[in-house]
């Protein structure tokens, strides 16, 4: 598996990083309409979109549907109860067939911890996420 294709995450990272996710990493595909990660569950894993696309979205406690975006390939979702051990803030659910692959979160945070290539390449991923939803916040004010 050519790990540096499936995600831009994994661009440019050195060999030791590349080796140790190469064999840490799951490769799963989800029919449509499945819950790929229920909100409120324990975080355990982080799952790297290849193909498909995935619906994220709030259940309040009145039971209401409360969307909050859609992750299309070559994002992923999971990474905060991974970074912070917290429950699972919002439920993931496939709309159409997608292709995911899944580190626990024990291994993504070791490779958090000794592959600062892999570090850098989520900060970037995740200021780029700050940045839309910044953006998107202007436009609905």
């Amino acid at each position: 598996m050519m790990i540096e294709k499936i995600h831009p995450v994994f661009e440019g990272l050195e060999e030791a990083a590349i080796i140790f996710i190469t064999e840490h990493i799951q490769d799963k595909i989800y029919p449509p309409n499945t819950v790929v990660i229920r909100q409120g569950d324990p975080s355990n894993a982080v799952y790297f979109t290849y193909r498909g696309l995935l619906k994220v979205y709030l259940i309040d406690a009145s039971g209401k549907y409360i969307p909050v975006k859609t992750s299309e390939e070559k994002d992923f979702v999971g990474d905060l109860g991974a970074v912070d051990g917290k429950p699972v803030p919002a439920t993931v659910e496939t709309i159409k067939e997608t292709q995911v692959f899944i580190l626990n979160s024990n291994d993504f945070n070791y490779a958090l911890q000794h592959y600062p290539g892999f570090a850098l390449n989520l900060l970037q991923f995740w200021a780029k996420k700050v940045r839309v939803i910044n953006q998107q916040r202007e436009i609905s004010f």
